[in-house]
């Protein structure tokens, strides 16, 4: 079995993209939305919430990690490898990628707080955040949302005059690329990771023994709308969504 977690729904679009390549491994997905978002959390605490959550999966039978959360691979990363003798597969912003893509030579990187202070020192990229918008993305109201709408017009009018290739460092931004296109504009090449960090799990899975069989989400604290919007958005009858803490 695969484990997956991140902070709340963004690392659906990892799991997603990992099941469109592996449709006959089992998965189970951790949701910690109890303490969502990471991004505005100690370091000291999202460590210790991707240890308790990668140690539960373990337990639970996963014989490699995903960690489908930005802020929790540049946080915890380390020390779940050093901790934990499963593989992890990590998910950083895609710097490189927009690099070799951008024309003007100039990238932004729109990330949280505690992910983009890895790239402080990274030149010719423009670090952004946008406080409330991964809170907004977990309400499922992307097509609909003023204040969401609102974040990003505010982020767009940060851009410095040369960027035209915007990283979507978070996995919550990946998933409302569409609605991000629409307000930054077709000028904007937008770049997520998600591909890429699938295409990472299918190598690394022929290394490790994987079971067929069922797909669990787990989430530490949904609402019931929140739950069935999202067997509906992501089309999954089949999967199973329980409600629980982690305990670890």
């Amino acid at each position: 079995m695969i484990g997956f977690f991140d902070s709340g729904i963004g690392g659906l679009g990892i799991w997603r993209a990992v099941r469109s390549r592996l449709p006959h491994v089992s998965t189970c997905y951790v949701a910690d939305q109890a303490f969502c978002p990471y991004g505005t959390k100690a370091v000291k605490e999202i460590v210790e919430r991707a240890r308790r959550i990668s140690q539960w999966l373990i337990q639970e039978g996963c014989t490699m990690i995903v960690v489908a959360c930005n802020t929790a691979t540049v946080n915890a990363m380390d020390r779940l490898r050093a901790e934990f003798d499963v593989p992890f597969v990590g998910t950083e912003p895609g710097i490189k990628p927009a690099q070799q893509v951008s024309r003007t030579g100039t990238i932004a990187v729109l990330a949280t707080a505690r992910t983009i202070g890895r790239y402080a020192q990274a030149s010719d990229v423009q670090l952004l955040t946008a406080q409330g918008l991964v809170e907004e993305i977990e309400k499922f109201d992307w097509e609909t949302s003023a204040r969401l709408q609102a974040i990003l017009e505010e982020v767009k009018t940060q851009l410095a005059p040369r960027v035209d290739t915007l990283v979507l460092g978070s996995t919550h931004f990946a998933l409302i690329e569409d609605v991000v296109q629409q307000v930054f504009g077709d000028e904007i090449t937008l770049i997520n990771t998600n591909d890429a960090v699938a295409s990472q799990v299918e190598r690394v899975a022929k290394t490790v023994a994987l079971d067929r069989g069922d797909h669990q989400w787990l989430t530490t604290g949904a609402s019931d709308d929140v739950l069935q919007k999202l067997k509906i958005v992501w089309q999954c009858k089949e999967v199973r969504i329980d409600r629980g803490e982690i305990p670890c």
